[in-house]
């Protein structure tokens, strides 16, 4: 994967030099290598990010694999990254960093963070 990641950023330098950046959409490329670039695989997440930035696209946060130490910030770029961004203010509003993330309960996320629908509280 990180050979073909590798191959990927020198190509969007190509393009970028030809004006031709937009295949990249054409091809769908551009959502897998957003997802690379916020993975925690530091190689990978280089590559892909290189090249997300030659074609003028936004990098995503990436996220540290030890949850514990996430900033708010961090698990407001998580929760908006899982689906749950009608929520990410009242997270940031709890100041819900990574430690804190990993004690929530279920009660919490209902009272605190409003989250009213018992389905979702599951996904989450």
């Amino acid at each position: 994967m990180k050979l073909n990641l590798f191959f990927c950023s020198m190509e969007a330098g190509i393009k970028k030099r030809q004006q031709m950046t937009h295949i990249f959409n054409q091809i769908g490329a551009i959502e897998p290598l957003k997802q690379v670039a916020s993975s925690p695989n530091a190689l990978a997440s280089k590559f892909a990010a290189q090249a997300l930035r030659l074609m003028g696209e936004v990098v995503p946060h990436k996220l540290s694999q030890q949850v514990p130490l996430w900033s708010v910030e961090d698990v407001r770029e998580w929760v908006i990254q899982k689906g749950f961004e009608k929520y990410a203010d009242s997270f940031v509003a709890s100041r819900v960093d990574g430690d804190l993330l990993l004690q929530l309960t279920e009660d919490m996320l209902k009272d605190d963070i409003n989250m009213e629908n018992g389905i979702l509280r599951k996904r989450y």
